[in-house]
């Protein structure tokens, strides 16, 4: 790692054990440092693959090269102790005045919480707020920090700040269930299942339609495509979900879950029926800490409660894997909630100068980011990634 260029090093070198914080804005250097960020985030309790190198990586070389990468890595000596991927957003086609940092990889992900290696968090999160207030207090720019957990150190030193203004946006919530909240995770489960019925599904549809069968390893790619289909015969082509809708989203999810998949942290379970795909849920996972990303089923299979049978399956399957824990994903919808023990908040914050001109730019942060989340979320694939 000595040989990887750094840009806006912090002043002294660590050879004295003191951490020091570069900015990355090259997507070929960002690669180099692969099997770095891969090491911290295995070996980094909590950790998800939204922090993945493989799904930001995946990320920015769909939708990132559209912007300007500005990735804050943190070392001790040649050791990674910290990544933060940000980006410093493409300008609308009417000019702007404001310039604005923004949490990578958000548009498609639940999460946007900097990697940091716990023994370093008390030096490295002082040593990234000092870098994110810096950029902050600069004329004509803002600093969007989107869906960090409101327990972590790193939130809690954001809004401590004093010499700049942090704006909370927006707050959501992500239903947990945390295995060691159970005093026996598999008859909690098998209870709750009771509750909803489920056996009783079960019977009706390997009557009705034909045997059950709940795999959690499926190929991602194939299943996206159904899932999409989903999506649109159950609400509609106006009201479907945009983000496995449009060419765009649905590319940036696929080019994210596809580098993930190719590491194995990537997982598309599936319930099917006799011959039906009867539910569908795209997830993921490192180490103990199972994700689910984006789920559907098929509208003809709804009176089944299909969604509900597959998280079942995916609980216990969790469970026998030794995951302390299912993260739901965004939203405390009712097929969530019944299973979870707990829930995570993420807030989502907005820095700039302090006073009239702060207000001034927080407004144009605003305008800047509505504008590129529609441009990623709904513009035309790149035709020259198109055929990838």
């Amino acid at each position: 790692m000595n040989d990887r260029p750094r840009l806006n090093p912090t002043p002294g070198e660590a050879a004295d054990g003191r951490l020091t914080l570069s900015v990355i804005d090259d997507l070929d250097v960002l690669r180099e440092l692969i099997p770095a960020w891969r090491a911290l985030l295995e070996s980094t309790d909590g950790s998800c693959a939204y922090q993945a190198p493989e799904w930001m990586i995946g990320w920015y070389a769909e939708a990132g090269r559209r912007d300007r990468l500005h990735v804050v890595v943190i070392e001790r000596g040649d050791r990674l102790v910290g990544i933060a991927p940000f980006v410093i957003a493409r300008p609308p086609p009417v000019p702007a005045p404001v310039e604005v940092v923004i949490t990578a990889a958000t548009e498609p992900g639940d999460y946007g919480d900097p990697l940091l290696a716990p023994d370093d968090v008390d030096e490295s999160v002082p040593l990234l707020v000092d870098h994110l207030s810096e950029l902050a207090r600069s004329p004509g720019r803002a600093v969007a920090i989107r869906r960090i957990d409101e327990d972590s150190a790193f939130y809690r030193r954001l809004i401590a700040c004093d010499d700049i203004d942090v704006v909370g946006t927006s707050t959501t919530a992500s239903p947990i269930t945390r295995f060691a909240d159970w005093d026996d995770p598999h008859d909690e489960i098998e209870r709750i299942a009771a509750s909803l019925k489920l056996p009783k599904q079960c019977r009706r549809i390997e009557r009705n339609v034909g045997p059950i069968v709940i795999e959690t390893t499926t190929p991602v790619s194939a299943g996206l495509a159904r899932m999409a289909e989903m999506h649109l015969e159950r609400f509609g082509a106006d009201d479907a979900p945009i983000l496995l809708q449009r060419p765009l989203s649905m590319q940036l999810v696929r080019s994210s879950m596809e580098s993930l998949d190719a590491v194995g942290d990537a997982r598309m379970c599936r319930l099917t029926a006799g011959d039906t795909i009867a539910s569908l849920e795209l997830g993921h996972n490192v180490g103990s800490r199972w994700v689910g990303q984006a789920a559907g089923f098929d509208p003809a299979m709804g009176k089944y409660r299909p969604g509900y049978l597959l998280v079942h399956g995916i609980l216990q399957q969790a469970l026998r894997e030794g995951a302390t824990e299912y993260d739901h994903g965004q939203g405390v919808q009712d097929y969530k909630t019944v299973w979870s023990t707990t829930e995570r908040t993420l807030r989502s914050v907005v820095l700039t100068r302090r006073g009239t001109v702060g207000r001034a730019e927080r407004f144009m942060q605003l305008c800047v980011a509505s504008w590129r989340a529609r441009s990623l979320l709904t513009g035309p694939v790149d035709p020259e990634r198109s055929g990838r």
